[in-house]
């Protein structure tokens, strides 16, 4: 295996002080955790309860509850900023002690099943854990909302990648096409602002978010697979009605579809598949109405123009050039992107995180 990536800024976070400067919510903790929870330096009896002697010291692993709570806790004395942003560049596999509660299809996987990587200063540990309720995968990062400047926002990346049949295991999915979302939820429950691509290429989905502001967001993959009518449905438009004449009463996001024994009414979305093959990608873009889309080549954050398609119902197929670094965008008439349909694969399982 070959891994060929570039170094990323991550902020690191420091104060000092002497012991009478501390606020008094710090001194409160210090003086509850030490010395229980924290070992000793050069002095000799440095388990002393009295502050102003004792010379203790106290670790958090950057994936640990601890360490959030840390970090939550310290975010006001160091005025929210990062006191460094070293370049840093590091890849491993995944502890025993952090795959203890990972679930089953992870769990017992041999092989690599997935990467994560992020710029935050603290992340969860394991790989994404599956929230039962909301039916997503969730993960956690934290870091400060400042540069060391003070005032530029420190804009956070997360990327999940992920094999389609390990998807699959874990939302116990057939092996009917599967599309996915990805969005970025503050502490307080709502949406940030993000920069988001999903696509699907040779077996593996990706999903990508970046240009969120930090403390300590979640971000929440969504995987959902179209039910048996709904895809019966993708198939009568694309077979059944003829490519040149759209239904009258078809909007861009919805179309009415009847069998020869029974009459119904199913939505049936526009979507986007990718294949990439070396140099080159190919985009089919399905339309359930005629209207004009535009194609767009994304690296980092940068969107790029390549091609305004007078599309057609149906299937819609673009070919461009492809490197390992780009993703791409569809958009739809309204300006609205067009989300990926994902297709079923067969690879080995395993985790690896890169951060």
């Amino acid at each position: 295996m070959t891994i060929d990536a570039e170094p990323t800024r991550v902020p690191a976070v420091s104060g000092f002080a002497q012991w009478n400067d501390l606020p008094s919510n710090l001194q409160d903790y210090w003086n509850k955790v030490c010395p229980p929870d924290c070992g000793g330096t050069r002095i000799g009896n440095p388990q002393t309860d009295a502050p102003t002697v004792r010379n203790s010291v106290m670790g958090a692993s950057p994936y640990s509850t601890k360490a959030f709570e840390l970090l939550s806790l310290f975010r006001d004395f160091v005025k929210d900023k990062a006191a460094a942003l070293p370049g840093f560049w590091k890849v491993r596999t995944l502890s025993y002690g952090e795959m203890s509660n990972a679930g089953d299809c992870i769990k017992s996987a041999t092989g690599v099943a997935g990467i994560v990587s992020t710029n935050s200063t603290l992340y969860s540990e394991g790989p994404p854990s599956f929230n039962a309720t909301k039916k997503t995968l969730d993960y956690k990062v934290a870091a400060p909302h400042y540069e060391k400047d003070g005032t530029s926002v420190f804009k956070g990346r997360y990327n999940l990648m992920i094999r389609s049949d390990v998807a699959r295991c874990i939302y116990k999915f057939t092996s009917a096409p599967i599309s996915s979302t990805i969005e970025v939820i503050e502490e307080n429950g709502t949406p940030s602002t993000a920069i988001t691509n999903v696509s699907e290429t040779n077996g593996w989905v990706r999903l990508d978010a970046s240009g969120f502001s930090f403390s300590a967001p979640t971000v929440r993959v969504s995987i959902t697979q179209a039910s048996a009518e709904q895809n019966k449905a993708v198939l009568l438009v694309n077979n059944n009605q003829p490519s040149n004449t759209p239904a009258a009463e078809t909007t861009a996001n919805t179309t009415p579809a009847t069998s020869a024994n029974t009459t119904s009414s199913v939505t049936a979305s526009n979507y986007v598949r990718t294949t990439a093959s070396g140099a080159k990608a190919t985009l089919t873009i399905n339309l359930v109405a005629k209207q004009t889309v535009k194609i767009y080549r994304k690296v980092g954050s940068k969107l790029t123009l390549l091609k305004t398609l007078a599309g057609k119902l149906g299937k819609n197929t673009y070919a461009t050039s492809y490197k390992k670094t780009y993703s791409f965008v569809v958009k739809d008439a309204k300006g609205k992107v067009i989300p990926p349909q994902l297709s079923a694969s067969a690879y080995a399982f395993g985790l690896i995180l890169l951060r």
